[in-house]
């Protein structure tokens, strides 16, 4: 019965509270009343969803800021179940790779900062990584205490990369949580993060409860954000033992603190944007890139005061090179607006992911190749030109791989398409082309591109239908 309540939230009617979060239980007695007895049980309940256990009584428990304590239970919560998605960390990960690495952050370098980070985690996901660390995750459990499992190698961020971000790539974390850290300050973009870094190294007692707030904030956010996307999930338990020793208490009330205050937060926000959204915290519009001056407009002189963020599809690469895009660019200049949209290709993808795309295969549209030579005045803003290379390439190979016994029909091209294996894949400037046996695409590279106030476009982060993008030689999806 107090596992249930521990884990279901309010019933149907009077009971049930818009927002309404699963419930804090503490349970309360003399030592030796049997509390640690009954979370060891609760734990055992527990076992088959996300759960962590963290006890701040632990004969080998040392002072830890109340961050650090979030940061051991996101490593626990992390764990994998079959049959569902693992809970990610990405706001948490990127705010402790800004608190406890050396990385710079410059805002005039923003490429620069983001080849920087993605190199910290590369370095976080691959030091440590021995067969007695590797066997060590595997085999966590509730009932280990956090305070007294031992990752030999492992710091507390190299732990919750390799086990709570696996297959995470590294643009989405970038992303995912510099957007979050931006929506909770007043600074825009890097600024926030370089902010959170200058606190985190200040002694002074207010920037590290600031430092506190801000990575316990994203804690409760990442596990927000995964129930929203999945629903379904088994509601995850985190279970905390003596918090009247040591930081217990300052951990657990900021907690509470945090999630009371975001919750009538969110409440204030969808009321002060109802004019924007009156029914939900997002929009659909249905139209064409050539449609997109015409959704700006009204959204540019709105009454919501928080930034919007337009997302679009591919068909908005035909709108940055068509009439009315300069409305485009004074409604993102003077509306407090973010456009995105995911492309088929974009040149900037290159460098901002460049471990998803074979130098060789984009050698004809940098500087000195044939299409920079050839078509000196004609940009690849649009992407056009990269796919048209990319399906005559492939086309090309499919047709050579048939063999010249006899003539060549499209049944012939398409049976070499879906036949190839994943070392077989075809590297084009747009991304790696393995397709599945219906012929539809495999992991194939997608650009996000940001649309900034100058009307310039930038490659934010490469992403896939799927997991990571497509890398020939590594296993297909499902394999």
């Amino acid at each position: 019965m107090l596992f249930h309540t521990c884990r279901v939230r309010p019933g149907e009617g009077q009971e049930r509270r818009r927002g309404r979060e699963l419930p804090v239980v503490v349970l309360l007695g003399p030592r030796g009343s049997g509390k640690t007895a009954m979370l060891g049980h609760l734990g055992f309940i527990a076992s088959r969803r996300p759960h962590a256990l963290y006890d701040f009584g632990s004969d080998a428990a040392v002072p830890r800021s109340p961050y650090e304590v979030a940061a051991r239970c996101a490593l626990g919560l992390s764990h994998g179940f079959p049959r569902q998605p693992r809970v990610r960390f990405p706001s948490l990960a990127l705010g402790l790779l800004v608190v406890r690495t050396g990385i710079s952050l410059d805002e005039a370098e923003p490429r620069r900062a983001r080849a920087e980070l993605r190199a910290a985690l590369r370095q976080a996901r691959e030091s440590g990584a021995d067969d007695g660390a590797q066997q060590a995750g595997a085999a966590l459990t509730l009932l280990q205490d956090l305070n007294l499992l031992q990752l030999p190698g492992m710091s507390l961020l190299t732990s919750l990369v390799q086990r709570g971000l696996p297959r995470l790539p590294v643009e989405v974390m970038w992303h995912t949580g510099l957007s979050w850290y931006r929506d909770q300050s007043a600074y825009r973009r890097i600024d926030a993060l370089l902010a959170l870094k200058e606190r985190g190294e200040s002694q002074d007692a207010g920037d590290r409860r600031a430092v506190d707030r801000m990575l316990c904030a994203a804690f409760i956010e990442d596990l927000r954000a995964h129930y929203a996307r999945h629903p379904g999930d088994r509601a995850s338990v985190l279970l905390l033992d003596n918090i009247d020793r040591g930081e217990g208490r300052a951990f657990l009330d900021l907690l509470v603190e945090i999630r009371e205050e975001n919750a009538s937060e969110s409440a204030t926000r969808w009321r002060t944007c109802a004019s924007a959204a009156p029914t939900s915290s997002s929009s659909r519009a249905a139209g064409r890139g050539r449609d997109l001056p015409d959704l700006l407009a009204p959204l540019k002189g709105r009454p919501c005061d928080g930034e919007v963020t337009v997302l679009s599809g591919d068909d908005l690469s035909q709108a940055t090179q068509q009439e009315g895009f300069d409305e485009v660019v004074a409604a993102l200049r003077d509306g407090d607006i973010d456009l995105v949209y995911t492309g088929l290709a974009h040149s900037g993808a290159w460098e901002a992911a460049e471990e998803y795309f074979d130098p060789d295969a984009t050698a004809v549209f940098r500087d000195g190749g044939t299409y920079v030579t050839t078509f000196s005045d004609q940009g690849l803003g649009d992407g056009q030109a990269i796919m048209g290379y990319d399906v005559v390439r492939t086309a090309v190979k499919a047709i050579r791989a048939t063999g010249n016994a006899r003539d060549v029909v499209a049944s012939d091209v398409f049976q070499q398409l879906t036949s190839r294996n994943d070392r077989n894949a075809i590297p084009g400037a747009s991304g790696y082309i393995f397709l599945r046996n219906d012929g539809s695409p495999d992991r194939k590279a997608i650009p996000v591109i940001r649309v900034d106030e100058s009307g310039q476009l930038t490659t934010e982060a490469v992403l896939a239908a799927e997991g990571e993008p497509f890398v020939t030689g590594h296993e297909a999806a499902g394999g």
